[in-house]
């Protein structure tokens, strides 16, 4: 669902902004973040 509904919304607003998303079934998400 974060997919379908953030991810154009935050490409538009950053556009430079690096994003990988990886989808799979039955793993707890983890947000890792680097500046």
């Amino acid at each position: 669902e974060f997919i379908e509904s953030q991810y154009v919304p935050l490409k538009t607003s950053n556009p430079k902004f690096p994003v990988l998303i990886r989808e799979c079934s039955d793993i707890e998400p983890r947000l890792y973040a680097r500046y």
